[in-house]
């Protein structure tokens, strides 16, 4: 080992050889990196932290399905808190002119502004819904039914490719 300006390498005379502390132990004791590091922490009476950073060269991993449903299953819960009931709305006004009746039934809510989705995007983003809940038989949320709808006069929103979404989880 030497010291002042090349203070912590190693120069053999013997074999020509030369390099760091690191390289010594590797040399010597026939240790790979990891463990030479390792060694010399031990020699130096410390101890070995070390962090691992691997960085990825692959593609994006494509979302999990379990990613898929979680997030499909949140919108949905999202959806249903933000509604609200139908009296009073054009919700109320669209079914009761298609001579539905109890139209006050708890899964059938107003939603006053919700984005209309791919494919209505260009068309119109936003609009006013009948949002129809369907659940099991233990009263678990299975899946909803969104029904864009014109706020002027209570009718299905004309002009988009998709009017109705159903969505399940």
């Amino acid at each position: 080992m030497t010291g002042g300006q090349h203070q912590g390498s190693f120069h053999n005379f013997e074999t020509g050889e030369k390099g760091s502390m690191i390289q010594l132990l590797m040399s010597e004791l026939g240790l790979d990196f990891k463990s030479a590091l390792e060694q010399r922490h031990w020699m130096l009476g410390g101890d070995l932290i070390t962090k691992t950073e691997v960085k990825s060269k692959s593609k994006p991993s494509i979302p999990d399905k379990d990613d898929a449903a979680s997030r499909k299953v949140a919108y949905i819960n999202k959806l249903i808190k933000q509604s609200v009931p139908l009296s009073g709305t054009v919700a109320e006004r669209y079914l009761t002119d298609r001579a539905i009746r109890n139209v006050f039934s708890p899964d059938l809510k107003f939603i006053e502004k919700i984005n209309t989705g791919r494919g209505n995007q260009a068309i119109k983003p936003f609009a006013s819904a009948l949002l129809a809940i369907a659940r099991d038989k233990n009263g678990e949320v299975k899946a909803i039914q969104v029904t864009y709808l014109d706020t002027k006069d209570g009718h299905k929103l004309e002009g988009l490719k998709i009017k109705k979404r159903t969505s399940d989880h």
